[in-house]
């Protein structure tokens, strides 16, 4: 439990952190004053305060973070020897979209600097075309297929690793295949006819699980290359999945919130270096891509707002900004006690 909840906290303070500093550096650099940096929220259980007057802090509550800058409050800026060119409200609203995109910019960086990192040190993980998951009613189930079964041949083409297989399905679209398997020592040979899926690919319905295990081993060249489509291959996914929910083909209650994250950040942890360094990319691209949802409270809805005023050339008015800010916030709460419950009933 120690170990879990400590690798959860590594996971999500490295994700939050490289977040919210993209921020503080774009602040920094388009001329904003940063007031506070606080890595988790609620009263601070160490801080300090740089020689910019900027209090860096880690809150009580390790489930999130902020970088605080000033506004148009006259006052508070009095209060606070804020010069008005130090303000975000002095800035022009591309300077702020750059404020409130470079935190999703970084943590996109620091997913490719992490994946690379696995590649080119460790080795492209291979797939074993071992079935490890046949989903109900799917070709493969049709076809024969069993958990455990080892993929042998495609088409009479020999198989060596998940992607063969893959890589035949596809060149032969939707044909009848032989699919040659070794089964507990003994090979059979099974008929098997992809269906279309919604991407417009033949698929069989069967899950291969990937194996740092074993590994191709790479130049620099091609590892940066294979962690940009691993990168783009990941958001699709997140995409396709969110698509899927919304359209009811796959239930919300899959939906996970912050103990899913933390049992999963274990199991990583538990795997071994590379392994952890894989699922805290996984993590940071899911922060970033959660980021770019036009929902006020996000940073996509801060940017959504500095476009209006970028196009319209004044601010979107304030009741708006406020109002949509708080349904947003409410929408964002709800999303995290319905993940969370839905955690609790899996546990159960």
């Amino acid at each position: 439990m120690v170990f879990t909840i400590l690798s959860f906290l590594v996971v999500l303070g490295l994700c939050v952190m490289i977040h919210e500093w993209g921020h503080f550096f774009a602040a920094r650099r388009i001329g904003v004053k940063v007031i506070t940096f606080s890595i988790g929220f609620g009263k601070a259980l160490y801080s300090w305060t740089d020689s910019k007057g900027t209090v860096w802090k880690i809150g009580w509550m390790p489930l999130g973070g902020y970088v605080q800058v000033p506004t148009g409050d006259v006052e508070e800026n009095k209060k606070l020897k804020i010069k008005k060119s130090e303000t975000l409200d002095a800035k022009n609203p591309w300077q702020k979209i750059f404020l409130a995109i470079n935190g999703i910019v970084m943590n996109f960086v620091l997913a490719f600097v992490l994946i690379f990192s696995v590649f080119a040190f460790k080795g492209i993980p291979q797939t074993p075309a071992v079935i490890d998951e046949v989903s109900q009613n799917s070709p493969a189930e049709k076809a024969g297929l069993l958990v455990g079964d080892v993929i042998l041949k495609a088409d009479h083409k020999e198989v060596k690793k998940f992607e063969d297989l893959k890589q035949r399905i596809v060149l032969l679209q939707k044909k009848t295949i032989e699919i040659e398997v070794n089964r507990e020592g003994k090979v059979i040979v099974l008929s098997l006819t992809p269906e279309m899926g919604e991407n417009k690919m033949p698929q069989i319905g069967v899950v291969a699980r990937t194996s740092l295990d074993n590994v191709r081993h790479v130049g620099v060249g091609e590892a940066s290359i294979e962690t940009a489509k691993e990168m783009v291959r990941s958001v699709q996914m997140m995409f396709n999945g969110l698509g899927q929910i919304i359209s009811g083909e796959r239930s919300s209650k899959e939906l996970g919130g912050f103990i899913s994250i933390a049992k999963m950040s274990g199991r990583a942890a538990e795997s071994g270096f590379y392994a952890f360094l894989f699922f805290i990319a996984f993590i940071s691209m899911n922060l970033g891509v959660l980021n770019l949802f036009p929902i006020p409270g996000l940073d996509g809805g801060q940017i959504v707002f500095f476009l209006y005023e970028g196009i319209f050339r004044r601010p979107a008015p304030e009741k708006l900004q406020i109002g949509l800010t708080y349904i947003g916030f409410g929408f964002l709460i709800f999303l995290m006690i319905y993940s969370t419950v839905n955690d609790v009933i899996r546990a159960l």
